[in-house]
């Protein structure tokens, strides 16, 4: 299969190298004593809200966990208690792993909380049970670096899974342990992608939040989209609860020859990243090269953050002018063969239970 054209590009260090590494410190890894019998539960503490986040990969995590065996917890969700203590207390079956949303998501005094009832009680109660391996999900690495810490701390945090690149992770949040970091990608769900066509706009579409501080190279294709001719700007919807805007937004994609996939300040792996694949694109990105997308990675067409806009435009041309229908389906379903979200969470529940395996060995 033909691989993508390669132009000059960053590494994960190159990109760290021009942020600066915060000072807070590194948690203790807290005692684990496995329990002496035979466990059999498990426990995802969620929020039923993210059933209408905007996008819905939140909400993929969490049936993808109950899918893998995961017993969902929280209001509104299959087993409605919001008491942690509760939740597990009340049991015949002892607890082996639990799972606690982003604190953010559910904490009533959060911003990003969309709805109060989500909050869960006596999460501190975690911390009291070393026979029970606790994991939390570890989003923006570079948003509320000590809210996040001190949520790590309270429930007596054993590992983390967390987006985007464990060196990224780990700069940005150096209050976690590498050692007991668990990379989560981005999942897709296959109702979503739409049917591959061949009448696609010989053009690119940059979508996404505009902000120049952590959006820089997005920020300037979008302000500067009068020399770009081929480029197309999709308006974003706005971080709100209202209903998932993913399949709409990869039927888009579907109409579009090249998807532009900036990466943020930080390099994150954006789920756009896999949508753009799976929907059919080629993929123009400013992912660090060293940051290998496992399935898709030779469809990438990588690029500095910095390239001036007048060569973007050139990476672009070449890549609409270039595209092949049977390359790009060939693509399109490896996307979806690896990033399907059912399978995808079925794994990274398969490389927590490892996870808690080896825990011991590790502190």
């Amino acid at each position: 299969m033909t691989t993508a054209t390669q132009y000059p590009t960053q590494s994960v260090a190159d990109r760290l190298a021009a942020l600066m590494r915060p000072d807070i410190a590194r948690l203790t890894a807290p005692p684990y004593i496995p329990p002496g019998i035979a466990v059999s539960r498990r426990i995802f503490f969620g929020a039923e809200v993210m059933k209408r986040h905007i996008t819905s990969e939140c909400w993929q995590v969490q049936i993808g966990f109950q899918d893998a065996g995961y017993e969902l917890t929280g209001h509104a969700l299959p087993y409605p208690e919001s008491n942690v203590r509760l939740a597990i207390e009340n049991s015949d079956r002892s607890t082996a792993t639990v799972i606690i949303q982003d604190r953010r998501e559910w904490d009533r005094e959060a911003q990003m909380c969309y709805d109060p009832m989500a909050h869960f009680h006596e999460a501190g109660y975690l911390a009291e049970r070393p026979d029970v391996f606790k994991l939390t999900l570890l989003k923006d690495h570079h948003n509320d670096r000590e809210y996040n810490r001190n949520h790590a701390k309270e429930i007596g945090c054993h590992a983390w899974l967390a987006y985007y690149h464990p060196v990224i992770a780990h700069w940005l949040a150096p209050y976690t342990r590498p050692e007991h970091m668990i990379r989560i990608y981005h999942g897709i769900d296959t109702d979503d992608v739409p049917s591959f066509g061949t009448d696609r706009a010989p053009r690119a579409l940059l979508s996404g939040a505009i902000s120049r501080e952590a959006y820089p190279l997005r920020w300037r294709l979008r302000h500067e989209a009068h020399l770009i001719p081929e480029m197309s700007v999709k308006h974003h919807p706005g971080y709100k609860a209202r209903g998932h805007f993913s399949p709409e937004y990869m039927r888009e994609l579907a109409g579009y020859r090249v998807s532009i996939c900036t990466t943020s300040l930080y390099g994150y792996a954006l789920r756009k990243i896999v949508e753009g694949v799976a929907a059919g694109c080629r993929v123009v990105t400013d992912l660090p090269v060293d940051d290998v997308m496992p399935g898709i990675d030779e469809n990438l067409i990588r690029v500095r953050p910095d390239i001036p806009t007048l060569e973007f435009r050139e990476v672009l041309r070449d890549a609409i002018e270039n595209y092949d229908a049977a390359a790009q389906q060939y693509w399109s379903e490896r996307a979806v063969e690896h990033y399907e979200y059912r399978g995808l969470y079925a794994r990274l529940a398969g490389e927590v239970e490892a996870m808690r395996q080896r825990y011991e060995a590790t502190v």
